[in-house]
């Protein structure tokens, strides 16, 4: 199906420190959904860099019939963009929302991915789509317009789709940290990738039903991800993340998790510290 641009509806309660929100029509299926935000620079109407929607962007959501399908920060937003190699020009004021992923090995993977409107897998409808996009108390004077990247032709069902999601934990010493409650494991639900905000992990074991699925200190985790993306778009590690790509370019290596009774993560911390892991699930809605 060729693939088009087309301006959405208006964004609803703009202003600092406000959620604006913007009712998503659901009569196409999307690729991507490019939101353009102005604010005043020392009284100056100013295309947002995207440093400044690092802190400008408190956090945004992608409900689906009441339900927060992305639920992430506009800091780790743009950081998982940088990673993947989809953000925007810098200075160009768009932030990025991507369904369907251009990195993978072959056009059906991507599409499959995309963010359908026409129904859930059980063939009820989707009755409503929206972007919340909460707004820092100190933004001055902004603007929000989104723009749609859709696919023409017939509007698919919401199928497989990448959820993103943040759960926060905190490592009080150096050495073994475990994980037992990441919320990635269910019925139609698998692992795509997990991004830690912090570097300060030597070594990663992921385990499920007790048996080892990966294992690999900082080096061998870059050295493996390097290969394995070589041959589309590559990632760009960001400074002070370690990023684990299960799947790599291929969707059919997403770790299927509802066959675990037992999933953890065992990390070796090389000091104490805070951080936020982004999680990935592929589920089927």
């Amino acid at each position: 199906m060729p693939i088009i641009t087309q301006k959405l509806p208006s964004f609803n309660a703009i202003a600092p420190g406000s959620t604006a929100s913007l009712k998503v029509p659901t009569t196409v299926t999307y690729a991507a959904i490019d939101i353009q935000i102005t604010h005043d620079v020392a009284a100056t109407p100013t295309l947002m860099s995207l440093a400044d929607m690092k802190t400008k962007i408190a956090r945004v959501r992608l409900m689906i019939d009441g339900h927060a399908m992305w639920n992430i920060t506009g800091k780790n937003l743009v950081e998982l963009n940088a990673f993947y190699n989809q953000n925007a020009v810098d200075g160009s004021g768009i932030l990025s929302l991507v369904f369907a992923q251009g990195y993978l090995d072959n056009p059906a993977n991507e599409d499959a991915l995309a963010l359908g409107t026409a129904s859930k897998a059980d063939g009820k409808p989707i009755q409503n789509v929206t972007i919340e996009v909460e707004l820092a108390s100190d933004i001055v004077a902004p603007k929000l317009e989104a723009t749609a990247t859709a696919y023409t032709g017939a509007n698919m069902p919401l199928g497989q789709f990448i959820q993103l999601e943040d759960t926060h934990y905190s490592a009080t010493g150096v050495g073994k940290f475990e994980i037992s409650d990441l919320p990635v494991v269910g019925a139609n639900i698998g692992l795509k990738a997990l991004h830690f905000t912090t570097d300060k992990i030597s070594h990663i074991e992921i385990k499920g039903n007790n048996n080892i699925l990966h294992e690999f200190n900082q080096q061998v985790n870059a050295a493996v991800l390097k290969r394995r993306t070589g041959r589309t778009v590559g990632r760009t590690a960001q400074a002070g993340f370690t990023h684990v790509d299960v799947g790599g370019n291929r969707l059919g290596d997403v770790i299927r998790t509802d066959v675990f009774r037992d999933f953890r993560l065992k990390l070796d911390m090389t000091e104490a510290t805070a951080f936020t892991i982004l999680h990935e699930p592929v589920v089927t809605v």
